[in-house]
């Protein structure tokens, strides 16, 4: 519980700093950066354990190393990043009333992060794909999110917010249409890696828009409500996926995804 508190806070505390210091004019792409960054972190950090094995204390012991280093960096770069955030007020409660359509943004990607994570596996081996498939699925799931988050926010630079989630929106529900077909086919790996692409593009300009619209103790505020609903999404959705899983068969996890993203779309206005 101590540790999951602590990294949330560096999460609320980075992503706030992130954006104070990123101008309007490239903040998509520093955050297109960040959650490169981000999902290379989640990339390696199996590969560590799959290096190290899970007995013993070589694993924490890295993971000891690595917080100490970023501990250091942190020190070291302490008088170049915002002492505080400034304004006068902010709470969750009054940013969930500027900004339902953002935190239902996060609601749907934390849902879709975490099925995957739990469940696309599962999903794939029922569909009778091999088990080295199945694995290999999530990885080219998460390099779609590597490779094409900056791109994103780049797009979301040079033209507007709300037409690149748009677009990475209808990707990432084609995505989902297509998965059931393409199981068992090539097709499924270009599938796999654009719907990654798509559903994770969503975050970084969900992001880059909140730095656009609120600053100091709002935009604070605006993060620790951004890290409430990703817990809220992450809970919610695989339990209600995977009993849509066990009723609809093939169709469960493509049709749960589908439908939020559908969802997000009829209230993209509200995003902004």
């Amino acid at each position: 519980f101590a540790l999951g508190a602590s990294i949330d806070s560096l999460f609320i505390l980075s992503e706030t700093w992130l954006l104070q210091l990123a101008g309007r004019h490239n903040r998509g792409r520093l955050v297109g950066l960040y959650g490169t960054l981000l999902a290379s972190g989640f990339v390696v950090g199996p590969f560590v354990l799959a290096v190290t094995g899970s007995e013993g204390w070589l694993a924490f012991g890295i993971g000891i190393a690595v917080m100490v280093v970023t501990a250091a960096t942190l020190f070291a770069i302490r008088r170049r990043v915002p002492a505080q955030v400034g304004g006068t007020e902010g709470s969750i409660r009054a940013f969930a009333a500027l900004a339902p359509g953002l935190l239902l943004a996060v609601g749907v990607v934390a849902a879709f992060d975490q099925v995957a994570l739990s469940l696309l596996p599962v999903y794939l081996l029922g569909l009778g794909e091999p088990e080295a498939r199945a694995a290999l699925a999530l990885g080219v799931l998460v390099s779609g999110n590597v490779l094409l988050q900056l791109p994103i926010g780049w797009a979301s630079d040079r033209f507007s917010r709300p037409g690149v989630m748009g677009v990475c929106l209808a990707c990432a529900l084609g995505c989902c249409v297509a998965l059931p077909f393409s199981a068992g086919t090539l097709m499924v790996w270009p599938v796999l890696f654009l719907l990654g692409a798509g559903g994770f593009g969503v975050y970084t300009v969900v992001l880059a828009d909140l730095g656009d619209r609120f600053g100091g103790a709002m935009l604070l505020a605006g993060n620790a409500a951004f890290a409430l609903m990703w817990g809220v999404g992450g809970i919610v959705g695989p339990p209600l996926t995977g009993v849509l899983m066990d009723q609809l068969g093939s169709w469960g996890l493509p049709a749960t995804l589908g439908a939020s993203f559908l969802l997000l779309m009829g209230t993209l206005r509200r995003v902004r």
